[in-house]
């Protein structure tokens, strides 16, 4: 039990325990549907007994948001894939510059229509709550050619400080001069991170090295990496740490899956392979409007989708 949680928690790190939003719906009937897609002539139809879910984390406080509109932009994205015929894992991290459609809501709620803007603008939309979730996930459905992502967990940045002390501080050794947030997070430093200092090496990007979402993206693989392997050793010593992690993430996070949902996902990880972190290949460069656009490669994004969500047709 203890590696089942190990590896379940250290691909979906910031799921939370508590009172959670109702299901997306009920999967058996996404695969009742025989969803397929064709591209180059052949026809793919979606492979059953997946289970996908969305990572996010948002660049405002549980407090800040309201309203529609202001719901914080999803800066972190990683879509997890549970293969249960395959038997495997898959972790995909996005790029929140990510040019693709999203839903434009008016400042009363409803929808306006729809443009292409950056991945993370999505989650704006909406009250930071269930509704922009809904609509991150619907981005990225649209973005992924339609397939569909089953469930999903977004956490404010302010816990993130809570998840990492929680763990005990995790140690990095900066490449980055951070000294802008923090006068002893210093270029070639190890130290091990408390508090704020989790924020500052896994979100701000702005007077940091390059100041680009590239490599804070390097920045937090790193941190999910040595945060899965501190969550391995707490995990040794006490199979119930995994509930004390969830309980400090609660307050700050938003999901639609339940403590039950999670356990049960977690009991069939056992055996499964874990496979590398995945990421589109793509071009990056400054838009009209000043801010960085990321366009993947359309070759790269399809074999993707079809690898990990397809296979194909026999009729």
């Amino acid at each position: 039990m203890r590696r089942i949680l190990c590896l379940f928690a250290a691909l979906m790190l910031f799921f939370p325990s508590g009172a959670a939003h109702a299901q997306r719906g009920d999967l058996s009937a996404r695969f009742a549907s025989e969803k397929s897609i064709s591209l180059n002539g052949q026809t793919y139809r979606l492979r059953s007994r997946l289970t996908t879910a969305l990572l996010m984390g948002i660049d405002q406080t549980s407090e800040s948001s309201g309203g529609y509109r202001n719901g914080g932009h999803a800066d972190f994205q990683l879509l997890i894939v549970v293969d249960d015929n395959r038997k495997t894992v898959v972790s995909f991290q996005l790029d929140r510059d990510t040019m693709t459609e999203i839903t434009v809501l008016g400042v009363l709620g409803h929808v306006t229509g729809s443009r292409t803007a950056q991945l993370a603008l999505a989650h704006a939309f909406g009250d930071g709550g269930q509704r922009s979730c809904e609509l991150a996930v619907s981005a990225v459905e649209k973005l992924l050619l339609g397939t569909p992502v089953d469930e999903y967990f977004a956490m404010s940045m302010d816990g993130i400080a809570a998840f990492n002390d929680a763990l005990g501080g995790i140690e990095v050794t900066l490449e980055d001069d951070f000294s802008a947030y923090d006068a002893s997070m210093l270029p070639g430093v190890t130290l091990r991170l408390q508090g704020m200092q989790a924020e500052y090496y896994v979100r701000q990007r702005y007077y940091v090295g390059d100041q680009t979402n590239a490599s804070r993206l390097g920045r937090q693989s790193v941190y999910l990496s040595k945060a899965k392997d501190v969550l391995r050793e707490r995990l040794s010593q006490s199979p119930n740490f995994i509930t004390t992690l969830f309980n400090a993430v609660e307050p700050y996070s938003v999901t639609s899956m339940s403590r039950g949902f999670l356990i049960n996902l977690a009991n069939k990880l056992d055996e499964y392979e874990v496979l590398p972190l995945a990421s589109l290949a793509g071009t990056h460069r400054q838009g009209e409007s000043g801010y960085m656009e990321f366009y993947p490669d359309e070759k790269s994004l399809q074999e993707f989708v079809i690898e990990t969500f397809y296979e194909p047709a026999a009729w």
